[in-house]
């Protein structure tokens, strides 16, 4: 069913009720695709006895199954970027300080911290489109299956609203909708009727599905979406009692492919969560804005196995020579790095080439996590680098302007900044361009 026109509306629904009548129903076969025409209405139900409001779709005409429906493909998330720049009238740094305001508190007054988080997420999850870079260089998709962020859930909704503008579509799992499929029975005018729900995972198709925190989901959901990620693949057995002497037994067996990318969140990946599962993520992003020397260690430990445990990762550690070029650049800008500064930067190089390069060049990291425990300027210039033409070098370095009253500043000093800004953007460009020569 073609939403686009309501996508707005209804980005965060897990399923929607399509109303049929009975001579529209003899033409729908279980697994096939099928456009409806029809109208939206609303209805009225009762959750935990608060009246809710349930929006149904109620079709007056389905397409005949030998009509060719046109089939769903990823939409270029760099064009939706661009849309969302030309709203701040190309404004790196007014884009960044909206994107500050709708995170709220959590992110004002630095900033810092959550927009290189912003920048980093959002520009994994645009690298797995089939975009060209270069006129020499496809990037194939990347592996990246589920981003595991350690925030309250509020921030992952606001996070989740925006990064549904690189997918087709985006649906939200909650605690009360099903993963796989959902299966029930209702009683109308004296007729048993089955209804087959599609789970939220089959709903995101092309887009994104965003689940709250795996520690809470059931553990048949996390045993579900283990065996997903494990197999690529969506199976949907129909339950024996569901199934009508109409069915065969190929009708209630379905099998597609996964078309989309999960987002979870989870304040500790190592509680609640199976070994398997995680390693099932590829790769597995926690973040956490707490400082602890157990949490420091874990990340330094990381570091060092990756640039050391595989020859192959030579290709990507830093030159002496570049590395000087960077601190020199850093303290231009009255940026000072710390000790284990070189460790974090390949240890970025690492998770950001893996995700573009890793099928091209046959190379299996063994990275299975990123912990991220304290960013600051140094690694806003490091993820602006290293990220080059994605997201965050076209505004991650608007990030080093915010300050605590940067939403107070005057016009005078906003157009100073704007300035300040573009000299800024020269020098990275110029950095980028020696630097990959």
């Amino acid at each position: 069913m073609d939403l686009n026109g309501i996508k707005e509306d209804f980005s965060y629904s897990a399923a929607m009720k399509i109303c049929l009548k009975d001579d529209l129903i003899k033409k729908i076969t279980i697994g096939s695709s099928y456009r409806f025409t029809g109208i939206i209405v609303n209805a009225i139900s009762t959750f935990n006895k608060k009246l809710l409001l349930e929006p149904m779709f109620e079709a007056v005409q389905v397409c005949n199954k030998t009509v060719s429906v046109p089939p769903r493909t990823l939409c270029d998330p760099y064009s939706n970027i661009w849309k969302l720049q030309k709203e701040y009238n190309n404004s790196p740094w007014r884009l960044s300080a909206k994107l500050s305001l709708d995170f709220g508190v959590d992110v004002a007054p630095s900033g810092s911290y959550f927009l290189l988080k912003l920048g980093i997420l959002l520009s994994i999850v645009a690298s797995r489109s089939d975009h060209r870079w270069s006129k020499n260089i496809s990037y194939s998709k990347t592996k990246l299956h589920i981003l595991t962020v350690g925030e309250n859930s509020l921030a992952i909704e606001r996070l989740f609203k925006l990064g549904s503008l690189l997918g087709e579509r985006a649906v939200y799992k909650t605690t009360n909708t099903e993963l796989i499929a959902d299966f029930s029975t209702t009683w109308h005018n004296h007729h048993n009727h089955w209804v087959y729900g599609a789970g939220a995972l089959a709903l995101a198709d092309s887009g994104i599905c965003l689940m709250y925190d795996l520690n809470f989901q059931r553990k048949e959901d996390k045993e579900a979406l283990w065996k997903v990620m494990e197999d690529s693949s969506i199976t949907v057995e129909i339950p024996r009692k569901y199934k009508g002497e109409c069915l065969t037994d190929k009708q209630t067996h379905i099998l597609y492919p996964l078309a989309c990318t999960v987002w979870s969140s989870s304040a500790n990946r190592l509680i609640g969560i199976s070994e398997s599962l995680v390693r099932q993520f590829n790769l597995v992003i926690p973040v956490n804005d707490s400082i602890c020397e157990g949490s420091k260690s874990v990340r330094i430990d990381l570091a060092n196995n990756v640039v050391t445990s595989n020859n192959s990762c030579e290709q990507f550690r830093l030159k002496p020579i570049d590395y000087n070029t960077l601190i020199n650049l850093a303290s231009e800008f009255e940026v000072q790095f710390p000790n284990d500064a070189r460790a974090l930067v390949e240890q970025y190089i690492l998770a950001r080439r893996q995700s573009l390069f890793d099928c091209q060049l046959n190379i299996t990291f063994p990275l299975n996590a990123i912990n991220t425990v304290w960013v600051c300027k140094e690694d806003v210039i490091l993820a602006i680098w290293l990220n080059e033409e994605t997201i965050l070098s076209m505004y991650g370095q608007s990030d080093l302007m915010l300050s605590s009253n940067c939403y107070t500043t005057t016009n005078t000093i906003v157009d100073t900044q704007e300035i300040w800004l573009q000299q800024f953007s020269v020098h990275l460009s110029t950095f980028l361009a020696n630097f990959n020569s």
